[in-house]
């Protein structure tokens, strides 16, 4: 009974390599290519590829592209959907939507605005690729850092198929996933996939009862193909809940330094104790350290509610962690000191829904000329909650509601000429958000509401051709015009001064409508040639424009909302092969 065994082994072992081996079609330059033939810094696998190395998720790219990194990142607001995705070092951490990511995602063509919810699970996927470098002149949203473009698999008229797939492992998780394929006529076609995606958290927090890390995803999709003699329509639904207890956080450790109170860490005295070298005699309200709300808490604890010594008064060196038996101190006793558990109080919460549409209409107008309608709708619904300080105290509890739509339109011309020596693109973008983000944050000297309401319209067009003079040596040359308008109006105010100098209602920017606009032209100049058929080297000079925005997270209170610049980023690639 070994032999057959083994032949089914040696059966699934080829192909899976098949799997990993498989040449790839990109269509990083807007057409179907050969990835050996597409003078990109590019890393790209096919759906059986990657299902071929356990990837599941986007975030898991990161273990297999290098100079990228696509993890969870809950940032400020602690939403464990947050994707923090760095291309060679460029990116963006904070899902404020006030700024914009540093890398594009693309689904289908369409870019997605939000970090919250980019951790996608990835079930029906045709390929992936993931461009290096600024994105300046032929994806949707002009980049600075690169981009990760996600095709789907397009429903078939071939044959009925389908798979499905259940799984159990550590820590209770459950995942279903399942897929099919339904050839309605000669011409129609449509697929379904679905997923859900469970397991326990990993870090206990003693203070809710909740398991913090877990996991809790339902998505969906439904496709739509119609395929005439020269034209074809592609329409799809998809839909994102994600139910979670929110990230896995433990306190390791607090930073208790502060400009204002005590910069030089000498040992503390006592309120109207006579001034001595080498000790530092407290000198309220001078020094209150609204600068370090940790200190803030130990500070206030010792001198205002006297609930003990929290500031270690008396120790013979700065000791602002105090009396740690106390429960009113912050410090020590908090830590998890290796242990998987959080004493948070405020309940952890990601709550998502996410759905978005698209059509994509592909008319071949002629051999030679080509023409792309790419229409799309996206929607967020997400609420998150995070207790920042990991312990009983109220320090820095953070609620966020976060409402964002898009609406995008991309037309593309593509076409060759010459023999096929001239091979162009040219097109137009429009893209239409707009977001809702309130933000309450409860410090312990005060209660704020953050955030407002912000929007952006970007209007861009592109151009890009490449020569190819001989069969081995081409010339590509491109450039796009991005005009961004943006609008914020903060909604920000005190909810709860409590006891401070700042009264509840006092508005902590302007409750009136700021706008900035943007524009820039990025260019891309491109040489290869083939050394041999299999080996190429390249040259590029690049730039990627990622526009200004407004500074949405202010405290103390300021007379205008302040404003930050765009980034331009240039890129030169020598030699490449």
């Amino acid at each position: 009974m070994s032999t057959p065994a083994r032949s089914a082994d040696t059966a699934a072992s080829a192909a899976e390599s098949t799997d990993l081996m498989q040449e790839i079609t990109v269509t990083a330059r807007r057409r179907e290519e050969r990835i050996l033939d597409t003078p990109i810094s590019i890393s790209a696998f096919s759906g059986p590829a990657l299902e071929a190395r356990g990837i599941e998720r986007t975030d898991d790219l990161a273990k297999m592209v290098p100079n990228l990194i696509y993890q969870t990142n809950p940032g400020a607001g602690g939403s464990s959907s947050n994707a923090a995705v760095f291309i060679r070092g460029v990116g963006q951490s904070d899902f404020i939507p006030t700024v914009e990511p540093g890398v594009g995602l693309y689904i289908d063509g369409v870019y997605v605005a939000s970090t919250v919810g980019s951790l996608m699970e990835l079930n029906d996927v045709e390929r992936i690729e993931v461009l290096r470098g600024p994105q300046g002149t032929l994806f949707g949203r002009n980049t600075i850092g690169g981009a990760v473009s996600v095709t789907s698999e397009k429903p078939s008229t071939k044959a009925f198929a389908g798979s499905a797939s259940i799984l159990y492992g550590t820590d209770n998780d459950r995942e279903i996933k399942a897929k099919i394929n339904l050839p309605l006529s000669a011409s129609v076609s449509a697929s379904l996939s679905g997923a859900l995606v469970k397991q326990d958290g990993y870090v206990d927090d003693v203070g809710t009862g909740q398991q913090l890390g877990d996991t809790n995803n339902l998505v969906g999709k439904l496709a739509l193909r119609w395929q005439g003699e020269r034209t074809e329509l592609n329409f799809s639904v998809d839909g994102t809940r994600t139910r979670e207890n929110g990230p896995a956080f433990v306190l390791k450790s607090v930073n208790f330094n502060s400009a204002i109170f005590n910069p030089a860490g000498l040992p503390l005295l006592p309120p109207g104790s006579p001034p001595t070298p080498g000790k530092y005699v407290i000198n309220p309200p001078a020094d209150v350290p609204v600068d370090n709300f940790s200190l803030f808490n130990n500070y206030i604890a010792t001198l205002v509610a006297n609930a003990g010594n929290c500031l270690g008064l008396g120790s013979p060196t700065y000791n602002p962690i105090g009396d740690q038996t106390n429960k009113a101190c912050y410090g020590p006793q908090y830590y998890s000191n290796g242990q998987r558990v959080s004493q948070g109080t405020l309940p952890s919460i990601t709550d998502d829904n996410l759905w978005g549409t698209h059509l994509t209409f592909d008319w071949s107008i002629a051999d030679d000329l080509r023409f792309r309608s790419i229409t799309a709708y996206r929607h967020l619904q997400s609420n998150f909650q995070r207790d920042g300080d990991e312990s009983p105290l109220t320090i820095y509890h953070l609620t966020d509601e976060l409402s964002e739509r898009q609406f995008s339109e991309e037309i593309q011309l593509d076409g060759d000429a010459f023999a096929k020596a001239l091979k162009w693109v040219a097109g137009i973008y429009y893209f239409d958000d707009r977001a809702v983000n309130p933000n309450l944050v409860d410090f312990s000297p005060i209660t704020v509401e953050s955030g407002g309401t912000s929007s952006t319209k970007s209007y861009a067009g592109f151009a890009q051709a490449t020569y190819n003079f001989t069969s081995q040596l081409a010339l590509t040359a491109g450039v796009r015009y991005t005009k961004d308008k943006k609008s914020f109006t903060p909604n920000e105010f005190i909810v709860n001064s409590k006891g401070g100098p700042f009264p509840v209602g006092l508005p902590v920017l302007p409750p009136t409508e700021v706008d900035a606009d943007f524009s820039k032209a990025t260019p891309l100049v491109n040489l290869s040639y083939h050394l041999l058929p299999e080996t190429m080297v390249y040259a590029t000079f690049s730039q990627g424009f990622k526009s200004g925005g407004f500074t949405q997270r202010v405290f103390p209170p300021l007379p205008a909302t302040p404003t930050f610049d765009p980034e331009t980023v240039t890129s030169y690639e020598p030699i490449s092969i």
